[in-house]
């Protein structure tokens, strides 16, 4: 869902930060681990900045647990599939590291979809 020139910015930005760096990040890492272990290294250094919303590794990862333990307490777990109906945001950043806490995988959703297609 990136470019190119976007991956690369990415591992670029990833490469200069904590222990896992980009050899990491391209054999496959798991991105909720990566903000685990940045939560313990970094605790107060920003992670997510969504227009003037922001986090840091602590609260990002606080958060995607609390709603992570919500998501398996409602059967949430591997093999389940959890749609995500949101606009861009730090909450949906949020959404989508629980869904993984949580074992599952995500679907994006549409609010532009028929109500159908989203149900």
């Amino acid at each position: 869902m990136v470019t190119a020139e976007e991956k690369a910015q990415i591992i670029d930005g990833f490469g200069n930060v904590g222990v896992l760096g980009a050899d990491a990040v391209e054999a496959g890492a798991l991105f909720h681990t990566y903000v685990e272990e940045q939560a313990q290294l970094v605790p107060d250094h920003v992670a997510v900045v969504y227009e003037e919303q922001q986090l840091t590794y602590r609260k990002l990862n606080e958060r995607a647990n609390q709603l992570a333990r919500r998501l398996r307490n409602e059967g949430i777990g591997r093999e389940s599939i959890v749609g995500i109906l949101s606009e861009r945001s730090v909450d949906m950043l949020v959404g989508v590291l629980a869904v993984w806490k949580a074992g599952g995988a995500y679907v994006p959703l549409d609010a532009d979809y028929p109500s159908e297609r989203i149900r």
